[in-house]
């Protein structure tokens, strides 16, 4: 069950992650926009400049004046996607930090049976005859004691 709910949790957050950057751009790009104007100066000579670079490429002028408020479109849009993913990486930040507190109240899921293995008889069946020996440090007798060691007491 534990392993169900972690997979279907990751696939949730992946498919989060992918569709959040679209609905983010989409919500950005008209708050960039209002400041964009017809009667805005700063606009008018922006496409103003794209209109003679175009013109200057071989473009004729009304084709370059539409071509230069395609270009500001994109990059407003481009803007756009650089305020979503910065707030993106926000939230997953602030999902991060909260979720911190969680791993101190939830247990971790191990049993609370403890198995004692005497170390003499493990000794005498490990390795089976023809299996290549395993260095004793990974043998899982080994192991145990120093898995209780390194446990923090509240888990």
């Amino acid at each position: 069950m534990f392993n169900l709910m972690r997979q279907h949790g990751g696939s949730v957050g992946i498919a989060l992650m992918a569709a959040l950057p679209s609905l983010l751009t989409r919500v950005e790009k008209p708050v960039l926009t209002e400041h964009v104007g017809v009667y805005d100066p700063v606009t008018t000579e922006r496409i103003a400049a794209i209109t003679r670079g175009l013109t200057a490429r071989g473009t004729d002028a009304f084709l370059a004046k539409q071509q230069a408020s395609m270009v500001l479109d994109r990059q407003i849009g481009a803007q756009a996607s650089v305020l979503a993913f910065s707030r993106l990486c926000l939230i997953s930040g602030i999902l991060l930090v909260g979720a911190l507190p969680l791993l101190l109240i939830w247990r971790t899921g191990r049993s609370q049976l403890s198995v004692t293995v005497d170390m003499h008889e493990a000794g005498t069946r490990f390795p089976p005859p023809g299996v290549h020996p395993v260095p004793s440090f990974f043998h899982p007798a080994c192991l145990a004691p120093l898995c209780r060691l390194v446990t923090p007491p509240f888990f």
